[in-house]
């Protein structure tokens, strides 16, 4: 009874939600042609509802609490499918009924609206987001709400990540089939590439290997088509299939050991195997019930406890074992993990260990190495996505002010280069900015929903935007320095002040910065090192606004002065390491002197 009072009240939730969007809200207009409407009967219960899947084969099932018990979970289902029915039924058969796909995309936004209003109910929740992303999929003007419906299904429920990355793809597959012009494919290509190597990473992590290189190979086929670089996807699809086989060889090691317990040479190997190629001391510990290595019986179930839990002494040994493993590690990805964990147990024995003695030196000299060595294995292990980029802004060197005789902002001579082979491997100048802008129009591929920028800049002022998309209405998306401090824009007027960070960018000196986002929150980095999350005061809502460099809002006067460098933007979200990547290879090519307390620290 209280489960079903807590649907009821979930939908009446939804009822009021619902009421707004008939009472004004519209669909957004269709950026390209059609594509062919979700196949399957109108009213059919979404996956969730455990009726007939109406989601790609492969994907979670019911998203359900983990904790309650099966006879719960019917209960569940059949009480939130009964809601569902009650309040989208009918509309769901009118929806069908017609030929225009209108009333499909404005039934799709409705329930988009109304999951949103959900707290608690996850069956609830993935029925309404599963039936608005089969009913948006019937039109381009629906689109948006997939895409939304994704996020917030993946962000909400773990078991629906798959799902949600799957509908993502059918978006951009449909965009890129209805492409019009080069740019266009190129665009919607680019961020088809990016899905697509990432679902399968997700698949040959997940065992499931033949769909990973079914992924890996129609990726790989639309970047040579589209003339964007392959070498990651290439290596992602190598270390994938060298994953798929450390994983055969672990099975066929754990079936010899079960069959013969006494054979210590096997039972070595799979230990080794489990701590150093999976990099898992706690599963590990499970196979030292029999005879096997010394060193082995020592070390593992002592690292299964993690550096947190380790004692002072114990941490300086296992720092020299991991560190031991990582020589005799084959694989850069094995041979990163074992020199973290060295660095882990590093820095938690100088935190306990505060006299100035022969030890401390000893850790300190070890971490300095492992710091000096992670950096370049991080880059073969998991190399800067360069197929991720969409573009970098390449200066142009000029005699002209940036000022004209009225001291009215100008616009910067430059070019914006969209991604390609040699994207990253021509002269990047840096440019003084004095109130001028560079700015281009608004093009498909900046519309971006989870995304990236990076920079370097060299300011003279506190204060100013250093790449925003948006217009004088709405800030999408943006990156600035706010007295001092990094922060971001997004949903400028109705979020009245930026969001910052509690980081200091210094004046007159090079900093890299980066900055990632989605509807939800935004992260940053500075001189390669996370410092912070904040969450977004507004929801990240695309329009047909434009892209610029040097001001906070396109129209505004909050301009960037000092000096920029190689800016460029992704279509995703960009990892610790390869923010760390970019700005080492950069900082050596232009000829930057990173400050000493960067990470990875200069060489």
């Amino acid at each position: 009874m209280f489960r079903m009072a807590a649907i009821v009240v979930a939908a009446l939730g939804i009822l009021g939600a619902g009421l707004v969007v008939l009472a004004g809200a519209q669909a957004p207009a269709p950026p390209v042609p059609l594509i062919p409407a979700a196949g399957g009967g109108a009213a059919a219960a979404p996956a969730a509802m455990g009726g007939p899947a109406a989601t790609p084969a492969g994907t979670a099932g019911p998203a359900t609490p983990a904790a309650r018990p099966d006879a719960d979970k019917t209960v569940d289902v059949a009480d939130a499918a009964r809601v569902f029915q009650e309040l989208f039924g009918d509309d769901i058969q009118r929806a069908a009924a017609g030929r225009d796909h209108g009333p499909k995309v404005e039934l799709a936004a409705r329930m988009l609206v109304g999951a949103r209003t959900v707290q608690n109910q996850p069956v609830l929740l993935a029925m309404l987001c599963e039936k608005a992303c089969e009913l948006g999929l019937s039109d381009p003007r629906g689109f948006e709400t997939v895409l939304a419906s994704a996020d917030l299904l993946a962000a909400r429920i773990p078991e629906k990540v798959e799902f949600a990355q799957e509908m993502r793809i059918a978006v951009r597959q449909a965009q890129n089939n209805a492409a019009r012009t080069p740019q266009e494919r190129r665009g919607y290509g680019a961020a088809l590439v990016d899905l697509m190597a990432s679902a399968a990473n997700g698949k040959a992590h997940a065992g499931r290997a033949e769909e990973a290189q079914r992924l890996f190979t129609q990726a790989l086929q639309l970047a040579r088509a589209l003339r964007l670089p392959v070498a990651e996807i290439e290596a992602q699809q190598k270390a994938a299939a060298e994953l798929q086989r450390t994983a055969a060889r672990l099975a066929l090691l754990k079936a010899q050991v079960k069959a013969e317990p006494n054979n210590q040479a096997a039972r070595e190997q799979l230990v080794r195997a489990l701590v150093v190629d999976f990099d898992d001391p706690a599963e590990a510990a499970r196979y030292l019930d029999g005879p096997c290595d010394a060193v082995l019986l020592k070390y593992v179930p002592a690292a299964a406890k993690g550096a947190e839990a380790a004692p002072e002494l114990a941490c300086l040994e296992l720092g020299k074992w991991y560190r031991d493993l990582a020589a005799s590690a084959s694989a850069p990805a094995a041979k990163a993990a074992m020199l973290s964990r060295t660095q882990a147990y590093c820095e938690r024995f100088l935190q306990l260990h505060v006299t100035a003695d022969i030890d401390r030196a000893a850790a300190e000299l070890m971490l300095r190495a492992v710091g000096a060595e992670l950096p370049e294995l991080a880059a073969s292990a998991a190399p800067l996505a360069r197929n991720l980029v969409l573009g970098v802004w390449l200066f142009r060197r000029t005699d002209t002010p940036l000022l004209d005789s009225r001291k009215k902002p100008v616009a910067l001579q430059g070019e914006w280069k969209w991604a390609a082979d040699d994207a990253f491997a021509r002269p990047t100048e840096t440019v003084e900015f004095r109130k001028a802008t560079a700015n281009w129009p608004n093009e498909p591929a900046f519309q971006i929903r989870a995304g990236s920028i990076t920079a370097w800049v060299r300011p003279t002022e506190a204060t100013g935007g250093i790449a925003t998309k948006g217009s004088v209405v709405r800030v999408e998306y943006s990156l600035l320095i706010w007295g001092g401090k990094p922060g971001t824009s997004m949903g400028w007027p109705e979020v009245g002040q930026p969001t910052l960070t509690a980081a200091a960018v210094p004046l007159n000196r090079w900093t890299f910065l980066a900055y990632a986002w989605n509807d939800r929150a935004a992260e940053f980095w500075l001189d390669g090192k996370p410092v912070g999350i904040v969450m977004q005061g507004a929801p990240l809502r695309l329009s047909e606004g434009g892209f610029e460099i040097g001001d906070n809002s396109p129209g505004g006067s909050q301009y960037f002065v000092g000096r920029m460098a190689a800016v460029h933007l992704y279509n995703a979200i960009v990892t610790d390491s390869q923010v760390q990547d970019l700005m080492r290879y950069e900082a050596k090519y232009m000829k930057l002197r990173l400050p000493p307390d960067a990470a990875p620290p200069s060489d």
